[in-house]
């Protein structure tokens, strides 16, 4: 098993509800309250980012409801609602991690409790109609939420997101592909979704994640370039993440490896 006593997490596999602690108001002590109305919450809400890294970097943060973004978002139950049940999907679950409010990132961590968060998403996949029917894969640069998916339900794949070294990291199970093998391997995932990288340095490096009986994949700017996703895929890559689909899959057509 993994070496857990590095990285503190604490575990619940049945989170309640009533551990929520909850704070009513009196209607005859709070006569004089403000109505919700009178509040600015995007302003609000807005300041609660400041100490992130993207709005340090850039004074702003994108995809914000109500200051750069007009529209209702679109939810995971509008997701799974609206598109047909054969659609496959690869819900990334994006969760801050310690070393990002180390030097390189300089950011407070702001979260949601991670066992309500991954209890709240799990919930909304399993109870909805299209669950039993639709190809569903997880995955997460987290590595305590990729442990907490495997323990909670392992019904659908889960794979360990990894920048396998080719950007900065402060956590060392996400620095190199070895790394990431052994940690997948430790927690019984099913699969590594790596940049693609260290796969054109050495494409060997993909038959040794395989033969490890994992699901290899890549994402990254190389896989824009057919030449460069062929070399994964005659190496026997499983699977492929691009944005230009139809390039890639023209030029892989006819190979049977991906």
């Amino acid at each position: 098993m993994a070496n857990k006593s590095a990285h503190f997490m604490f575990l619940s596999t049945s989170q309640s509800k009533n551990s929520v602690m909850k704070q009513t108001l009196s209607k005859t002590t709070r006569s004089n309250s403000l109505d919700l109305s009178d509040f600015d919450w995007p302003r609000i809400l807005e300041k609660r980012l400041h100490p992130t890294f993207d709005f340090k970097l850039k004074g702003f943060k994108g995809s914000f409801r109500g200051l750069s973004i007009q529209e209702p978002y679109l939810t995971l139950h509008d997701l799974l609602s609206q598109t047909p049940d054969s659609l496959p999907l690869n819900i990334e679950l994006k969760y801050p991690m310690l070393f990002e409010a180390g030097v390189e990132w300089e950011s407070d961590i702001y979260a949601v409790e991670v066992n309500h968060f991954v209890d709240t998403i799990l919930s909304t996949i399993i109870s909805h109609p299209s669950s039993p029917q639709r190809p569903i894969l997880l995955s997460s640069f987290s590595p305590e939420i990729c442990i907490l998916l495997s323990v909670k339900y392992n019904r659908f794949p889960i794979l360990f997101l990894s920048e396998s070294g080719t950007l900065p990291c402060g956590d060392t199970r996400a620095s190199s592909v070895r790394e990431a093998v052994h940690f997948a391997t430790s927690w019984g995932l099913d699969g590594i979704l790596t940049r693609s990288d260290p796969f054109m340095i050495a494409p060997i490096l993909i038959q040794h994640t395989k033969k490890k009986g994992l699901i290899t994949a890549s994402f990254g700017k190389l896989n824009r370039e057919p030449q460069y996703a062929k070399v994964q895929a005659k190496a026997g890559l499983d699977q492929i993440i691009v944005d230009c689909i139809g390039l890639i899959a023209g030029a892989l057509d006819g190979i049977e490896e991906v």
